[in-house]
């Protein structure tokens, strides 16, 4: 397969645009909710100030990451990887959208209950 031009061409192109599908999905729909991210033009994943979306300031990143694990979402903190800021979460979304679809629901259902 890969040493047909035709097929990977083909290939590269559908992966490029479901990846700028999934992309803008994920940024429409924080930015939607008053969740700021860091715009990006070349990776799987963003990087989104979760803590924007909650009003009490005594929620840490880790309370955080703890509620969303409950609701069996799995995504890192800037914490590990040495943000400058708290509240910035590195939210792969490069998923079928049905993946993605539900676990942005959960995000945003979580951060509204907290």
């Amino acid at each position: 397969m890969l040493a047909d031009r035709g097929f990977t061409d083909n290939f590269i192109t559908i992966y490029q645009k479901r990846l700028h599908d999934s992309y803008e999905y994920t940024v429409t729909t924080f930015e939607n909710h008053g969740i700021p991210c860091q715009k990006s033009n070349a990776t799987l994943s963003i990087w989104a100030n979760l803590r924007a979306a909650i009003k009490d300031d005594s929620i840490k990143d880790d309370d955080i990451l703890r509620r969303l694990r409950e609701q069996m979402v799995y995504i890192t903190s800037g914490e590990g990887y040495q943000s400058e800021q708290p509240g910035w979460f590195r939210i792969v979304f490069a998923h079928p959208k049905p993946t993605l679809d539900e676990g942005l629901r959960r995000i945003i259902r979580t951060l509204k209950n907290l």
